[in-house]
């Protein structure tokens, strides 16, 4: 596998590398400037809405989504709304029979109430304005996503894309159902619990839909962070028991809610029709015995998800194999609440642009799943090809579709006359060079710049001429090696059977990123590796 320096720079410490993925100074990542509630079209006349429906002593309806952000901003409004005392119910679409958003049946029978849909609604069209015009329903939609022809006639409107004023755009659903909960609430009325649950929700929300980390997001995740680790910080048993489930207070990190806990919040809804709801349960949780429970469920839940997506993924990776961007994969059988792990993992190996299709539940239709890579933008990908589609949408990073089984061929190659010329290839790209006396200066840079994830990249570093001191192999099928050297280990999982095809080298080049290791109240550096050889010199 070819190690190559992305865009043709490899620079020599973490910190060069952070600052130049991020475009942003040292100071706006370490101190970055909130964003004033004035600033955020739709929040005034949102809240008004919802204040005026309270005093005129109507229930409301709370209609969400089955992804991380969709359950955690429905969370945020149920707590919300029940702070206010306003009767609610809440709604999470079953992923399988309902799909994505508000549908004519979720509130057909409801009259002279107040509707809100947080992470969809802002392309529901006729559902929604039908339901305000015809129904005396007040209606306020909190979305994200771009908008399009098919905006509704409703009350109030949240949504940074729909008024594109220019404030910040980069919140995701729980960030803006979080907004509009501080801009209703005094942090001086409302109990300490009730804040710290809707920092954390809005924060788990930001990272699992890889929302940029940069201004309001990164105050918000670094905010939750600090709380989240504060062992003795109040919060909701059921948001306790999951954080418990991921790591002890003091450890957890912005990669802890997208690589432990996001997965485990997904795994429910991505293999049971109504998985969603039972997540959103455990959110709102108050008792700390059925949290446990809840936890222990959704633990085998996840791995269960895991297995099924390995099983795919091999022949994924064998079907986008000389494929253009971008790549088109038809895997049948796949379950459909799968196709986007399968799409994330697929761009972390080739750097393209994905699309992922298989069969809907009842065989009857194709699902699918686009993720695309920075200066793509899946949501224009399916627009170009809206003809061929039931139904779509999404953003510039991730978007979803259906569409009959009889436009298949026709999808598919539409899509291949907009490939480039090249093919993909599995390049390992990397933005630092380091030696291995520089690791631990390199972790403490780091640390310093947490939160990392989206739009501020943990760098992917090389560390040449590295000395294995011990070598331990790991894992039930013993595929997992551990090479500990000086300062450090080195961590390749699956990949035992390269080191062993290597001849067990004890000096050796290794590509990866670096963390930190808890356990037993000790903290160790360890780089992740993604690929390693002989050292040649």
């Amino acid at each position: 596998m070819i190690w190559e320096k992305r865009g043709g720079v490899a620079y020599s410490t973490v910190t060069e590398a952070i600052l130049t993925a991020s475009g942003l100074s040292e100071e706006e990542l370490l101190h970055p400037a909130p964003n004033s509630h004035v600033t955020l079209d739709g929040l005034q006349q949102a809240a008004e809405v919802i204040l005026r429906a309270r005093n005129e002593g109507r229930s409301a309806v709370i209609i969400g989504d089955y992804d991380v952000d969709g359950i955690t901003s429905t969370a945020i409004l149920s707590m919300l709304f029940s702070f206010l005392r306003i009767r609610h119910t809440t709604i999470i679409p079953k992923r399988f029979t309902e799909g994505y958003g508000v549908s004519t049946a979720h509130i057909e029978d409801v009259s002279d109430a107040l509707i809100v849909t947080v992470d969809n609604g802002i392309s529901a069209g006729s559902i929604l304005t039908d339901a305000r015009k015809e129904r005396g329903n007040y209606v306020v939609v909190v979305d994200h996503h771009l908008p399009d022809a098919s905006v509704p006639e409703v009350d109030a409107i949240i949504d940074p894309h729909y008024y594109n004023s220019g404030g910040f755009m980069h919140y995701c659903g729980a960030g803006l159902a979080y907004q509009l909960a501080m801009y209703m609430i005094s942090e001086d009325v409302a109990p300490e619990t009730l804040c710290n649950d809707l920092l954390i929700l809005a924060a788990v929300g930001t990272v699992a839909d890889s929302m940029p980390l940069i201004g309001d997001n990164r105050l918000i995740v670094s905010k939750a962070l600090a709380v989240a680790n504060n062992r003795f910080a109040p919060m909701s048993a059921g948001l306790r028991c999951l954080l418990d489930a991921c790591g002890d207070p003091g450890t957890l990190r912005a990669n802890t809610l997208s690589y432990k806990l996001s997965p485990m919040l997904n795994a429910p809804g991505r293999l049971y029709d109504s998985g969603g709801s039972s997540v959103l349960k455990a959110l709102l949780c108050k008792d700390q015995e059925l949290g446990n429970s809840y936890v222990t469920k959704m633990v085998a839940i996840n791995q269960d998800r895991k297995r099924m997506v390995e099983a795919y993924l091999s022949l994924a990776c064998d079907s986008a194999q000389g494929q253009s961007s971008p790549i088109v994969v038809y895997l049948p059988g796949l379950l459909e609440g799968l196709l986007g792990v399968v799409a994330g993992r697929l761009i972390g190996t080739f750097n393209s642009t994905v699309v992922v299709l298989s069969d809907s539940r009842d065989g009857k239709a194709i699902k699918g799943s686009v993720r695309a890579v920075p200066g793509d933008n899946a949501k224009e990908l399916l627009d170009s090809v809206r003809n061929l589609l039931t139904v779509y949408g999404g953003h510039s990073g991730a978007a979803g579709m259906t569409l009959e089984r009889a436009n298949l061929d026709a999808f598919t190659d539409a899509l291949k006359e907009m490939r480039s010329s090249h093919s993909v290839c599995s390049n390992l790209l990397y933005d630092v060079e380091l030696s291995q006396e520089t690791v631990f200066r390199s972790m403490r840079a780091l640390n310093r710049f947490e939160p990392l994830g989206h739009g501020v990249p943990n760098p992917v570093c090389v560390i040449r001429n590295v000395e294995v001191q011990d070598v331990a192999y790991m894992g039930q099928d013993k595929n997992t090696v551990k090479l500990v050297c000086d300062g450090f280990s080195i961590l390749g999982f699956g990949k035992a059977e390269l080191y062993r095809k290597h001849n067990e080298p004890r000096t050796l080049d290794v590509i990866g990123t670096l963390s930190e290791n808890h356990f037993r109240g000790r903290t160790t550096i360890q780089v992740v590796a993604e690929d390693f050889h002989p050292c040649i010199f």
